[in-house]
């Protein structure tokens, strides 16, 4: 709570400041404000839509909070921005796979491997999850769905489900 009070404080003198706001968002995640850190990290992406630690860390949140498939928006943008980036992988990776998308959870954890051979995590992941993927699973365009999330984040300030890629809107392949 008194972080949260001197991350308000320090948003109010600088507004315009990414950091204080992402500082903001995650004192409010950490009170338990998830609905409020989801917002704030929205505002952010609002005017910077490739701030990509406010992509991972609202998809992370996301992600904590068992919403895979609202997490993989943020994450697969971040992570066509930085494709390299471990984490944002990770995170993807982890999303993928809640959201029943194995496959391409495979191949978010296998390239943190191309990235970083020794990562012991990813390794282990990929040896559970090489063996429930499946040939005939749904496949999903992973830069699509980031594409489709910063275009509803574009349109739209109010963070509610109208931002995030409904189910049923979500770019998947045959």
């Amino acid at each position: 709570e008194d972080a949260l009070e001197h991350a308000v404080i320090a948003e109010d003198i600088d507004p315009a400041s990414t950091q204080a706001k992402r500082v903001l968002a995650r004192t409010q995640a950490e009170s338990g404000r998830i609905e409020d850190a989801l917002a704030t990290y929205e505002s952010i992406l609002y005017t910077d839509n490739e701030d990509v630690w406010s992509l991972n860390n609202m998809g992370y949140l996301l992600v904590q909070a068992g919403r895979f498939e609202d997490a993989m928006g943020p994450l697969a943008l971040a992570t066509t921005l930085e494709p390299e980036n471990v984490t944002f992988q990770n995170n993807l990776g982890h999303a993928l796979e809640g959201a029943g998308f194995k496959g391409a959870a495979l191949t978010a954890f296998q390239t943190i491997l191309q990235v970083e051979p020794g990562h012991e995590g990813a390794g282990e992941t990929v040896a559970r999850l090489e063996p429930l993927s499946d040939e005939d699973e749904e496949m999903i365009d992973v830069v699509a769905v980031g594409e489709t999330f910063r275009d509803r984040v574009r349109g739209t300030l109010a963070f509610d489900e109208t931002v995030i890629p409904a189910t049923d809107s979500i770019p998947r392949q045959r």
